[in-house]
Protein backbone atom coordinates (compact mmCIF):
# COMPACT_ATOMS: atom_id res chain seq x y z
CA UNK A 1 0.00 0.00 0.00
CA UNK A 2 1.46 3.38 -0.99
CA UNK A 3 1.98 6.43 1.60
CA UNK A 4 -1.37 8.88 1.83
CA UNK A 5 -0.03 11.82 0.16
CA UNK A 6 -1.57 15.35 0.10
CA UNK A 7 -1.97 15.09 -3.59
CA UNK A 8 -4.57 11.91 -3.43
CA UNK A 9 -6.75 14.29 -1.17
CA UNK A 10 -5.95 17.20 -3.59
CA UNK A 11 -7.51 14.90 -6.55
CA UNK A 12 -10.73 14.60 -5.07
CA UNK A 13 -10.92 18.33 -4.29
CA UNK A 14 -13.25 20.32 -6.93
CA UNK A 15 -11.18 22.12 -9.20
CA UNK A 16 -12.74 25.54 -8.56
CA UNK A 17 -11.07 25.25 -4.91
CA UNK A 18 -7.88 23.53 -5.06
CA UNK A 19 -6.08 27.28 -5.28
CA UNK A 20 -7.68 27.91 -1.33
CA UNK A 21 -6.84 24.43 0.12
CA UNK A 22 -3.60 23.99 1.22
CA UNK A 23 -3.41 20.17 2.25
CA UNK A 24 -0.92 18.44 4.28
CA UNK A 25 -0.96 14.78 4.80
CA UNK A 26 1.71 13.16 7.23
CA UNK A 27 -0.03 9.67 8.14
CA UNK A 28 0.76 6.08 7.84
CA UNK A 29 -1.20 3.82 5.31
CA UNK A 30 -4.48 2.74 6.31
CA UNK A 31 -7.13 0.85 4.14
CA UNK A 32 -9.49 3.63 4.61
CA UNK A 33 -7.79 6.16 3.14
CA UNK A 34 -9.33 5.92 -0.31
CA UNK A 35 -13.04 6.08 1.75
CA UNK A 36 -11.84 9.24 3.61
CA UNK A 37 -10.62 10.92 0.77
CA UNK A 38 -13.96 10.42 -1.30
CA UNK A 39 -15.72 12.03 1.64
CA UNK A 40 -13.86 15.11 1.87
CA UNK A 41 -14.48 15.75 -2.02
CA UNK A 42 -17.99 14.85 -1.31
CA UNK A 43 -17.76 17.62 1.63
CA UNK A 44 -15.67 20.08 -0.34
CA UNK A 45 -18.33 19.58 -3.37
CA UNK A 46 -21.63 20.19 -1.04
CA UNK A 47 -20.14 23.23 0.62
CA UNK A 48 -19.40 24.93 -2.99
CA UNK A 49 -23.38 25.54 -2.71
CA UNK A 50 -22.77 27.76 0.13
CA UNK A 51 -22.54 31.80 -0.65
CA UNK A 52 -19.03 32.05 1.08
CA UNK A 53 -16.18 33.71 0.27
CA UNK A 54 -13.65 31.35 -0.28
CA UNK A 55 -9.82 31.88 1.52
CA UNK A 56 -7.26 30.09 1.74
CA UNK A 57 -6.94 27.19 3.91
CA UNK A 58 -5.20 24.39 5.48
CA UNK A 59 -6.38 20.90 5.61
CA UNK A 60 -4.27 18.89 8.12
CA UNK A 61 -4.83 15.32 8.06
CA UNK A 62 -2.64 13.86 11.33
CA UNK A 63 -2.33 10.43 13.39
CA UNK A 64 -2.36 10.53 17.04
CA UNK A 65 -1.18 12.99 18.93
CA UNK A 66 -3.01 15.28 16.33
CA UNK A 67 -0.61 17.56 15.60
CA UNK A 68 0.12 20.74 13.47
CA UNK A 69 3.59 21.19 12.31
CA UNK A 70 4.71 24.81 11.19
CA UNK A 71 8.03 26.42 9.98
CA UNK A 72 9.11 27.10 13.09
CA UNK A 73 7.53 24.58 15.80
CA UNK A 74 5.07 21.82 15.92
CA UNK A 75 1.53 22.14 18.10
CA UNK A 76 0.01 18.80 19.80
CA UNK A 77 -3.66 18.95 20.67
CA UNK A 78 -5.14 16.95 23.65
CA UNK A 79 -8.86 16.30 21.92
CA UNK A 80 -12.28 15.71 23.86
CA UNK A 81 -12.49 11.90 23.71
CA UNK A 82 -14.04 11.07 20.16
CA UNK A 83 -13.42 14.41 18.37
CA UNK A 84 -12.61 13.67 14.89
CA UNK A 85 -11.86 16.85 13.50
CA UNK A 86 -11.23 20.54 14.97
CA UNK A 87 -10.80 24.06 13.13
CA UNK A 88 -8.38 26.90 14.86
CA UNK A 89 -8.92 29.98 12.39
CA UNK A 90 -8.49 28.93 9.14
CA UNK A 91 -6.98 25.51 9.87
CA UNK A 92 -8.54 22.02 9.55
CA UNK A 93 -7.22 19.53 11.22
CA UNK A 94 -8.57 15.57 10.93
CA UNK A 95 -7.75 12.96 13.08
CA UNK A 96 -7.32 9.75 11.39
CA UNK A 97 -7.36 7.64 14.45
CA UNK A 98 -11.36 8.63 14.81
CA UNK A 99 -12.30 9.19 10.78
CA UNK A 100 -11.21 5.85 9.69
CA UNK A 101 -13.15 4.14 12.17
CA UNK A 102 -16.20 6.04 11.34
CA UNK A 103 -18.78 5.22 8.25
CA UNK A 104 -18.41 7.49 5.40
CA UNK A 105 -21.46 9.65 6.05
CA UNK A 106 -19.77 10.55 9.53
CA UNK A 107 -16.66 11.36 7.19
CA UNK A 108 -18.53 13.51 5.34
CA UNK A 109 -20.22 15.81 8.07
CA UNK A 110 -17.20 16.11 10.31
CA UNK A 111 -15.27 17.51 7.36
CA UNK A 112 -18.66 19.21 6.28
CA UNK A 113 -19.02 21.00 9.86
CA UNK A 114 -15.44 21.96 9.55
CA UNK A 115 -15.62 24.18 6.56
CA UNK A 116 -18.28 25.45 8.12
CA UNK A 117 -16.71 26.67 11.31
CA UNK A 118 -13.22 28.16 8.65
CA UNK A 119 -15.22 29.74 6.12
CA UNK A 120 -18.16 31.18 7.70
CA UNK A 121 -15.89 32.44 10.29
CA UNK A 122 -18.67 29.96 13.03
CA UNK A 123 -17.77 29.39 16.18
CA UNK A 124 -21.63 28.55 17.50
CA UNK A 125 -21.10 24.32 17.42
CA UNK A 126 -25.53 24.60 17.30
CA UNK A 127 -25.75 26.47 14.45
CA UNK A 128 -23.02 25.03 12.92
CA UNK A 129 -24.40 21.24 13.07
CA UNK A 130 -27.98 22.77 11.57
CA UNK A 131 -25.71 24.16 8.81
CA UNK A 132 -24.56 20.84 7.59
CA UNK A 133 -27.96 18.56 8.25
CA UNK A 134 -29.09 21.49 5.43
CA UNK A 135 -26.49 20.68 3.14
CA UNK A 136 -26.16 16.78 3.93
CA UNK A 137 -30.34 16.60 4.58
CA UNK A 138 -30.70 13.47 2.20
CA UNK A 139 -28.38 11.91 4.42
CA UNK A 140 -27.85 13.13 7.86
CA UNK A 141 -30.47 14.91 10.27
CA UNK A 142 -30.05 16.34 13.44
CA UNK A 143 -32.29 15.18 16.28
CA UNK A 144 -31.74 15.53 20.72
CA UNK A 145 -27.77 16.68 20.03
CA UNK A 146 -26.76 13.75 17.72
CA UNK A 147 -26.83 13.03 13.88
CA UNK A 148 -29.30 10.83 12.57
CA UNK A 149 -30.05 9.26 9.35
CA UNK A 150 -32.01 11.60 7.15
CA UNK A 151 -34.57 8.55 6.54
CA UNK A 152 -35.60 8.09 10.49
CA UNK A 153 -36.82 11.95 11.04
CA UNK A 154 -38.88 14.06 10.86
CA UNK A 155 -38.07 17.54 10.39
CA UNK A 156 -39.44 19.90 13.16
CA UNK A 157 -39.04 23.77 13.44
CA UNK A 158 -38.22 25.99 15.02
CA UNK A 159 -35.75 23.45 17.35
CA UNK A 160 -36.47 22.59 20.66
CA UNK A 161 -33.65 23.93 23.26
CA UNK A 162 -32.20 20.23 23.76
CA UNK A 163 -31.71 20.49 19.99
CA UNK A 164 -28.94 23.33 20.55
CA UNK A 165 -26.72 21.11 22.76
CA UNK A 166 -23.48 20.22 21.06
CA UNK A 167 -23.23 16.36 21.26
CA UNK A 168 -20.11 16.62 22.36
CA UNK A 169 -19.45 19.28 24.92
CA UNK A 170 -19.73 16.94 27.82
CA UNK A 171 -16.98 14.16 26.85
CA UNK A 172 -13.80 14.23 29.13
CA UNK A 173 -10.59 14.84 27.23
CA UNK A 174 -8.55 12.09 25.34
CA UNK A 175 -5.25 12.37 27.10
CA UNK A 176 -4.51 8.89 25.24
CA UNK A 177 -4.30 10.54 22.28
CA UNK A 178 -1.04 11.86 23.44
CA UNK A 179 0.27 8.32 23.93
CA UNK A 180 -0.69 6.90 21.03
CA UNK A 181 1.27 6.05 17.85
CA UNK A 182 -0.83 4.94 14.87
CA UNK A 183 1.17 1.58 14.25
Amino acid sequence: MNNPSSEDIEAVLPETVREFVRVTCDIKPHDGFGQLCGAIGEAFQRFQSVPARWREIDLILSDDPPMVIGQSCAMTFVPRQGLAAVTIGDVILLRTSQLFLADYDFQVYAVLEELTHALLNLGDESLATWIVAFLYSDRVAYKDGFYVQAASFQPHWPPKRKDWAAHYAAKDFDFDACKRKVE
